[in-house]
């Protein structure tokens, strides 16, 4: 089997296609499955993790001017998932469901509760995409929820607001409207000021993103989802229709990685993607 694999696809969707979080579907490659045993007669353990992008290539066909890159998905024991209420001091942590493709995870708190939720890394990260499946509902409410998202301050102790600039694709950040059912990307240029966790509540040593609600009021939907995923990425915006994004000296290497992902802000089913990737 060749080290080095030749990936040449068109991808008709965004990033990650709704149903496809926590699965292998839809992957453009995942390395091969190792099960390594570390003493005689011991249990095996099954590792997959560990990826490099050692070049890509990618073709705006959208019809507009677009955003576009190569990415790695990271693998489930680099991050961590849970709700956080608005004043901060109360953390609950619902990690197994947030990385399970069948179990459902509640982004929030149904009724006059303003509880968001909280993605936190080993590593700094440039993806999000989460499959929501039952949509938040403003419930025959005068005000309809607002949302914004924060990243953990360089001190890591409090939260500083993402900066519009650096987002790429934001489905998260609403004004009077709800998260709809629907799958939800986040896609940044993370900032040089983002700092890992040192403070309490949360889990320490991890980078965090934290997805806000406001004027939720008593008979509100709490959104649901079924599958989250997170990932690291080289993005570049403002690449013209049919033009392409490539780098032959660039690599991107991750210990986390499990498998290659392309993004276009514009889907379309004409964007094309080719990289050579390994494992390790």
């Amino acid at each position: 089997m060749a080290r080095v694999n030749n990936v040449n696809a068109s991808q008709p969707w965004i990033l990650r296609y709704a149903g496809y979080q926590q699965t292998d579907t839809g992957m453009l490659w995942v390395p091969p499955n190792m099960r390594m045993r570390f003493e005689s007669q011991s249990n095996f353990s099954d590792n997959r993790n560990g990826c490099t992008i050692l070049n890509w290539e990618l073709q705006n066909r959208s019809g507009g001017t677009a955003s576009c890159g190569v990415g790695l998905r990271l693998a489930n024991e680099a991050w961590i998932m849970g709700r956080l209420n608005a004043a901060g001091t109360t953390f609950t942590d619902l990690t197994s469901s947030a990385q399970s493709s069948t179990a459902t995870v509640t982004l929030q708190v149904t009724g006059a509760d303003q509880t968001g939720f909280v993605l936190g890394c080993k590593v700094p990260f440039d993806w999000v995409s989460v499959y929501i499946t039952t949509a938040e509902d403003n419930a025959g409410g005068s005000t309809v929820a607002d949302h914004a998202v924060y990243y953990s301050n360089a001190a890591g102790s409090d939260w500083t607001a993402v900066d519009s600039n650096s987002i790429l694709t934001d489905d998260f950040t609403l004004t009077n409207t709800v998260w709809t059912a629907a799958v939800k990307e986040f896609v940044w240029q993370k900032p040089a000021n983002w700092g890992k966790w040192t403070s309490t509540i949360l889990p320490a040593g991890y980078w965090y993103l934290r997805f806000t609600s406001a004027h939720r009021e008593a008979s509100d939907v709490a959104a649901i989802a079924t599958g989250i995923e997170l990932g690291v990425g080289r993005f570049r915006e403002g690449i013209a229709d049919n033009s392409i994004y490539a780098s032959e000296t660039e690599q991107l290497y991750s210990e986390w990685g499990n498998g290659l992902v392309a993004y276009f802000s514009t889907a379309n089913a004409g964007n094309l993607v080719s990289a050579l990737v390994e494992q390790g």
